[in-house]
């Protein structure tokens, strides 16, 4: 019984000796990717409101400057798929002193008629947003700048990426002393689609007077395409 616990000792140190993990020499980068061009597409959100006594008589005026509006809109050149609803309502508006039973008096209603337009031409731009001013529109909220076929300029910079990751790997292997091996592993990251200045009319809505005079002054800028990739090498020494 006095060896015991000297076999229970080897027992586990020979135990431990199999557990030990083995860590694979590797290396792994993230390489990005960056490309620049100027947007071709535009998509527009915008909108009438109308105010009256009656529902009514609200909708008839709501009705009239969108009708207006969509009928002006596709004389230039901008398609029927190209333009749809977003959002249409018919509320009540309230009088901030209530009446004599405690209860809030309807003093007339709201009709609210919201479109998007997507615009291929960027040229008409300025034309047609002083155009739906004109015809009745004072809600404009948001514009957006987009590329229509971003596949070709993506996989450009998936190109530059995978050539950033392998630049900033050699970089490491020239400086710590040791060889590059077989690519193991490759994970792309999601392309990224955005403006490199967000080009907006102000932030959230903007409210427009009916009688701008002169045409609205936008920018598209540029639109910058990004894609990651996270390459593992072996380390050869």
């Amino acid at each position: 019984m006095k060896f015991a616990p000297k076999l229970i000792i080897a027992s586990i140190a020979l135990s431990l000796s199999f557990i030990t993990p083995t860590f694979a020499e590797t290396i792994s980068i993230q390489g990005t990717g960056i490309v620049t061009s100027a947007p071709d597409i535009a998509y527009i959100n915008l909108g009438v409101n109308s105010s009256a006594q009656t529902a009514r008589i609200a909708l008839d005026k709501n009705n009239k400057a969108m009708n207006n509006i969509i009928n002006a809109i596709k004389k230039i050149e901008v398609e029927n798929k190209d333009i749809q609803t977003s959002n249409f309502s018919i509320n009540p508006r309230y009088n901030r002193v209530q009446n004599q039973e405690g209860l809030p008096e309807i003093i007339g209603y709201e009709v609210f008629n919201n479109l998007n337009i997507t615009i291929r031409n960027l040229d008409e731009l300025g034309a047609i947003l002083d155009k739906v001013v004109t015809l009745g529109s004072n809600r404009i909220n948001n514009i957006q700048f987009a590329i229509a076929n971003p596949q070709p300029l993506e996989d450009q910079a998936r190109a530059l990426a995978a050539k950033d990751a392998k630049r900033r790997a050699e970089i490491y292997a020239a400086t710590l002393g040791f060889n590059l091996g077989k690519i193991i592993e490759i994970t792309e990251g999601r392309a990224r689609n955005q403006p490199l200045i967000q080009a907006k009319l102000e932030r959230g809505t903007m409210m427009m007077d009916a009688a701008a005079p002169n045409s609205a002054p936008i920018e598209a800028g540029e639109q910058a395409i990004t894609s990651n990739v996270t390459v593992i090498w072996n380390i050869a020494q």
